[in-house]
């Protein structure tokens, strides 16, 4: 299994972005979190490419099988990539493998899926709750759960992002 500490080898990052796609996230953690040098982990080598084209360090690595280092950087993003895994103890591997290798904070952004069950019974849905590329529907209670069994001690909030 790769480490974060082998990902990064002499160098220094702030950051690490789980699932880093075409390096928005990236954008993210440095325009809005305040990030200085980080590093995008991305499976898929065409969008690592894409990622260094838009100006980001990435590397490829399948972030699901990451034995991250502690405290090796001050943060981690996972914006819009739990929905990607196939299921909600592999998101807990992944948020596990985040929060021991943050000094300060984990950001996790993802679509909302706790209406889902509400608005089919009424013939409406979300836009993104019956994409195929999203296995994981992890509603409010399930991160809940999944973060309150993290071994790691920290503190953590949940938010709306808009009203919809």
């Amino acid at each position: 299994m790769p480490s974060l500490d082998g990902i990064f080898g002499n160098q220094t990052f702030d950051y690490a972005d789980f699932g880093s796609s075409k390096g928005g996230s990236l954008g993210y953690g440095q325009n809005v979190l305040g990030g200085k040098r980080g590093i995008g982990l991305d499976i898929d080598p065409e969008k690592v490419e894409q990622t260094r084209d838009a100006g980001f360090e990435a590397a490829e690595i399948d972030v699901t099988t990451l034995v991250a280092q502690p405290d090796c950087v001050r943060f981690v993003t996972m914006i819009d990539f739990l929905e990607h895994l196939p299921g909600i103890p592999l998101a807990q591997q992944c948020i596990a493998a985040a929060v021991e290798a943050s000094t300060e904070f984990v950001f996790i952004r993802q679509p909302w899926f706790d209406a889902d069950g509400y608005l089919f019974s009424r013939g409406l849905k979300l836009c993104w709750s019956d994409w195929c590329g999203h296995p994981n529907a992890m509603t409010s209670l399930q991160l809940y759960r999944a973060l309150s069994q993290l071994k790691k001690p920290f503190s953590w909030r949940i938010y709306g992002r808009h009203l919809i």
